[in-house]
């Protein structure tokens, strides 16, 4: 799956984040990338609003996996059931989700989990960087389930 491909993908099937302005910059084994600009997102107090922050982290998590599992065929259900953000600073500008890339150890996991029973979990991390300054930080887990198809 190619960073375009992704991106029509989630405008198609995740409508809001096309709504949000949701871009995909980075997609790869190696890195995940996802931004969003201020100006869709801003609250009441001209920060970021919350909620699109932890969208932003859910929706880049959820692309990673959905790179992950992109042979499988039919392609399989990916839901998101916990999420934690933790809110540093006030976000003041357009922003990125950095995905903290898991180890390949636990990558071959989770897959040869869900190959041998139809469903797995993992946990991904996530952060929002500025100058190399955290202003917010996700951890949450991702549950695949074989699709019913």
């Amino acid at each position: 799956m190619t960073v375009a491909e992704a991106q029509d993908y989630i405008y198609t099937n995740i409508p809001i984040t096309k709504a949000m302005g949701m871009k995909i910059e980075k997609l790869s084994n190696n890195e995940v990338q996802l931004s969003l600009p201020i100006d869709k997102n801003i609250n009441h107090r001209g920060s970021a609003f919350g909620g699109s922050i932890d969208s932003l982290f859910l929706t880049t998590g959820w692309a990673f996996i959905r790179f992950l599992i992109d042979h499988y065929t039919p392609t399989p259900i990916i839901v998101g059931s916990r999420g934690e953000t933790s809110f540093i600073k006030p976000v003041l500008t357009d922003f990125v989700s950095q995905l903290e890339m898991p180890d390949e150890v636990e990558i071959q996991k989770f897959l040869s989990t869900f190959e041998r029973f139809g469903k797995a979990r993992i946990t991904l991390k996530a952060g929002i960087y500025e100058d190399d300054e955290l202003y917010a930080s996700f951890e949450g887990d991702y549950v695949v389930v074989k699709s019913p198809e």
